[in-house]
């Protein structure tokens, strides 16, 4: 398993001094498509909506071990309210700590301890390294 640093270095550009993956999510090509549902606030989500480009943390089929953080891009919209449901890209910061996942896979997005929505993977655009 590689250390922190290692994965960071992973994703380390020079050119701009940041980790690459806070570089627009068009220089990363994105591993999958999914769909997503936001819960309202009432049920325990959001308070507010939120754009397209947001970092959530994913937890593949409920399993807290198996989580990593993954950067979206809608699709078809910039927004997403609460209680609505899209589709999105998903770009996963550190992919090689994750097991297989394949069309199907459910996961929830969390923000902290908090779950504000869940997915289910449409399509695998490229494998997981």
């Amino acid at each position: 398993m590689k250390s922190a640093f290692e994965r960071w270095k992973a994703f380390y550009n020079p050119s701009c001094l940041m980790p690459a993956f806070w570089l627009p999510t068009q220089m990363i090509p994105p591993h999958f498509i999914a769909e997503f549902h936001l819960i309202t606030t009432e049920q325990g989500g959001r308070h507010s909506p939120c754009k397209s480009g947001i970092f959530f943390n994913v937890v593949l089929d409920g399993n807290i071990r198996e989580q990593c953080g993954a950067k979206t891009q809608f699709i078809d919209q910039e927004w997403c309210s609460l209680g609505d449901s899209g589709l999105t890209y998903l770009t996963f910061g550190f992919p090689d700590e994750l097991p297989p996942i394949s069309e199907g896979t459910t996961f929830l997005i969390c923000e902290g301890a908090r779950i504000t929505g869940s997915g289910i993977i449409k399509k695998v655009l490229r494998q997981l390294s």
